[in-house]
């Protein structure tokens, strides 16, 4: 039987001889994939022809050819429309994405920081996501590749060396100010988090293609395919570094020619650019299948295939969590296919109509600037004179000569491009809240009512198509991060964290993660975008509930709107505002008496706390005070202070008990003078209009929240 050991070895070869059975079938298996890559040609082409189109570049589905090559960026101007709206829903500005549930009930706060440091350490907002975005609707399809990237830097800085001495009133030693040391350091820094990388869908190919996605493909025995570009340099790295077969990959550098399919496909990502492919690459397919392992069963596993029967490698999966890299879904869903069809595949006709007639019509401008002049040659036999140029003397009859124009056929294309735009920004769902330019009705300006609706239009469908991305990619995503990060990150790593409630940003380390409790991790950054038009209705129940509160407690219940609070102070004000407008007690825990009588006798000036237990802390002042003397004095004023925070907190406590801390008005009473009514909506002065785009409350309920009954 096998040990533990051996069974977490995830770099065994497993490519077998020529003549074994497993190398037949992985070489039946890589004609089967070629021959997939051949039937999805028609898309491949349609992708092609939607990056030319997005790249403003003329192809050969233009029908008029004329002197003018002129290009209206439709497909541009919609596609970064769609990605700027989606990209700010799913990144919301205050810096807080992910959302988690334990089984324990507690909030992994230190996970949830971590999980945001990976994604602001390979900036996915603008490196991954951004991208992403722009592929989905030129291709129909979300193809994102994750794994584990490492890498060492060899740092030195300057460390000024501070002299330890013996305190007797601190536990540990003490250094000594202005007695170090200056002094040069060297560090080797393990920089090492998850990477991810944003494939065209031109490069994967998954079979059969009747599967739901890339898990039931591998569940029904297909498998899944990407093609790699490598150079000469990269095999001979993956050669040293022993993650290939040294005898296939030399084979293969040493091969003349390399005769991969889809080389129109390579062009892609470096022509648009204007980069010159310079050299030579080679294609190898990179093949995920479950196979039979002898002892272990069947196990996914992956292999690099190089063409011309050239093996060079088949390992088991080495990620932990036994599953494909790959992140693929469809921009829309279709049934009975696992890819879907590309969102400006509906407009390329009216893009192609839109070219040809601003084509047309820049050739009539060009030719109508130009003056027609029609003369009798026989009453004026010097034609040579008719020079068009400042001060020119013609020599001819005025009276046989006549000037004409082109037609301006100019003026009729501009209302037909304007036309198909819009026909095609209908299509693809970009209303006028996503355009950077004032939209609306020629020559009025838009009123309020028509721009609460078109926010209200933008918030559904933005919902719905970002809710695709958050549910396919962004919440898989964050939690292969948090697989991969306990699998690789065996130390401490300190990182910038909020909290529990966002209360302060602070650099905490975080230990490796143990996989002992439960944790399920949301994109929530799609949800707090949703959720900016029910804050309104939040506001009403909480008035509401407020009302009910002796009700609650007769019952057994007690309310506690302070997450309510926190939350929406956070997501109106931001999260660094928010922790000043509702500040956590908790964040500033107190200190241990004996920690601040050590201060103090140094001469420190040190607060009170409102959570401190004022007696104790007395007492052990005063003990302190005795022992030692107070030669500063910071003792006996510390311990007046306490003195008068237990006074502040008896009155306070009796005010409570009195009634004397209700809200002016009627004690609190519901309705009354200076508090809000139940289920009140803040208002303005009823002789002014709300902000442009404010949602009515009769509204409310067509932009996703729940109907709130009036009261009469």
């Amino acid at each position: 039987m096998q040990s533990e050991r051996e069974l977490l070895r995830r770099d065994r070869e497993l490519t077998p001889r020529r003549d074994g059975k497993l190398y037949q079938k992985l070489i039946k298996t890589f004609g089967d994939v070629q021959r997939g890559y051949q039937d999805q040609g028609r898309r491949i082409d349609n992708i092609l022809d939607a990056w030319d189109a997005y790249n403003c570049q003329l192809n050969d589905n233009q029908v008029y050819n004329g002197d003018t090559e002129y290009y209206v960026p439709i497909v541009y101007n919609a596609v970064n429309a769609r990605k700027t709206r989606f990209l700010n829903q799913a990144f919301p500005s205050s810096g807080r994405y992910i959302d988690a549930t334990s089984s324990d009930g507690q909030l992994p706060a230190e996970q949830i920081a971590l999980i945001e440091h990976y994604i602001r350490r390979e900036h996915m907002k603008t490196r991954v996501i951004s991208p992403l975005l722009i592929n989905g609707d030129l291709e129909g399809q979300y193809n994102l590749y994750i794994d584990w990237d490492r890498a060492e830097r060899h740092v030195a800085y300057r460390w000024y060396n501070e002299p330890q001495i013996e305190h007797p009133l601190l536990p540990g030693p003490a250094a000594m100010p202005g007695e170090g040391v200056l002094d040069i350091k060297f560090e080797t820094i393990d920089d090492a988090g998850p990477c991810f990388e944003v494939l065209h869908d031109a490069d994967v190919n998954i079979w059969p293609v009747t599967a739901k996605s890339v898990d039931d493909a591998l569940r029904q025995g297909g498998h899944v395919t990407i093609i790699r570009r490598w150079t000469k340099t990269t095999i001979e790295w993956l050669i040293e570094t022993e993650q290939v077969m040294a005898g296939p990959a030399r084979q293969l550098i040493n091969m003349s020619d390399d005769k991969g399919i889809l080389r129109e496909a390579d062009k892609l990502p470096v022509d648009a650019a204007g980069i010159r492919q310079a050299g030579r690459f080679f294609q190898v397919y990179e093949l995920w299948q479950k196979l039979e392992i002898p002892g272990e069963g069947e196990r996914l596993c992956y292999s690099l295939y190089g063409g011309h029967d050239l093996i060079l490698t088949t390992r088991r999966n080495k990620f932990w969590n036994d599953r494909c890299p790959l992140l693929s879904s469809p921009v829309e869903k279709m049934a009975g296919s696992v890819k879907g069809v590309a969102p400006v595949d509906r407009i390329m006709s009216h893009q192609y109509a839109a070219n040809d007639t601003a084509n047309q019509g820049q050739d009539s401008s060009l030719r109508s600037m130009m003056p027609i002049i029609m003369t009798d040659p026989a009453k004026n036999p010097r034609t040579s004179t008719m020079v068009l140029n400042l001060g020119a003397v013609w020599e001819i009859d005025p009276n046989s000569t006549r000037f004409a124009e082109f037609p301006k056929l100019w003026q009729d294309a501009i209302p037909i491009i304007q036309a198909h735009t819009a026909l095609a920004f209908q299509t693809l769902g970009v209303n006028p809240g996503m355009l950077p330019q004032q939209t609306g009705r020629p020559g009025a300006k838009r009123n309020q009512a028509e721009i609460a609706l078109e926010q209200t239009v933008d918030l559904l469908t933005t919902g719905e198509a970002v809710s695709v991305l958050e549910e396919g990619i962004l919440t898989p995503a964050a939690e292969r991060m948090v697989e991969l990060d306990h699998q690789f990150r065996d130390d401490d790593i300190t990182i910038r964290t909020w909290g529990e409630l966002g209360s302060i940003a602070k650099m905490e380390r975080v230990p490796p993660i143990q996989i002992g409790t439960r944790y399920y991790f949301t994109w929530f950054g799609v949800e707090q975008a949703r959720n900016a038009a029910q804050m309104q209705q939040q506001i009403a129940w909480l008035n509401v509930a407020r009302t009910f509160e002796p009700i609650l407690k007769m019952n057994g219940y007690r309310l506690n709107p302070a997450p309510a609070l926190v939350a929406s102070a956070g997501n109106i004000f931001g999260w660094r505002m928010g922790r000043l407008v509702v500040q956590d007690m908790r964040a500033s825990a107190a200190m241990d008496p004996e920690l601040e009588n050590a201060l103090m006798m140094e001469g420190h000036f040190v607060a009170v706390h409102p959570l401190d237990e004022d007696p104790k802390h007395i007492q052990l002042h005063l003990q302190a005070k005795q022992a030692a003397g107070d030669p500063t004095g910071q003792i006996g004023d510390h311990i007046n202070r306490h003195i008068t925070a237990m006074q502040m907190k008896a009155i306070a406590g009796m005010q409570q008990q009195q009634g004397m801390g209700a809200p002016q008005g009627g004690g609190g009473a519901p309705g009354g003078a200076g508090a809000p009514a139940p289920g009140g909506q803040p208002q303005n002065i009823r002789t002014l209009r709300g902000p442009p785009g404010m949602i009515h409350q009769d509204q409310l309920p067509r932009a996703g929240a729940v109907s709130m009954p009036r009261k009469m």
